[in-house]
């Protein structure tokens, strides 16, 4: 399978690889999709929220699901002619 695909949704056809789990599998936890942004569901919590781009940074204590965010202090935006 080849494709590229970039930002929030996936290339026609196809689901993100978090929806096409099992029902009965347990919850998930993950980031690395800042384009998705915050997200969450009985069955996953997709947590990354461009902390990198100067969005805040997220957590989420998985006892009681709380959650907090906290801005990115150490963003910094991409200089020009690097």
């Amino acid at each position: 399978m080849e494709f590229r695909s970039t930002g929030k949704n996936p290339p026609a056809g196809h689901v993100p690889w978090y929806e096409a789990r099992p029902g009965s599998e347990p919850a998930l936890v993950f980031g690395h999709w800042s384009a998705l942004g915050l997200k969450l569901t009985e069955k996953f919590a997709a947590l990354d929220t461009g902390c990198v781009w100067g969005g805040p940074l997220t957590a989420l204590r998985l006892e009681d699901r709380w959650l907090v965010q906290v801005p990115c202090h150490g963003y910094q935006p991409i200089k020009e002619g690097r």
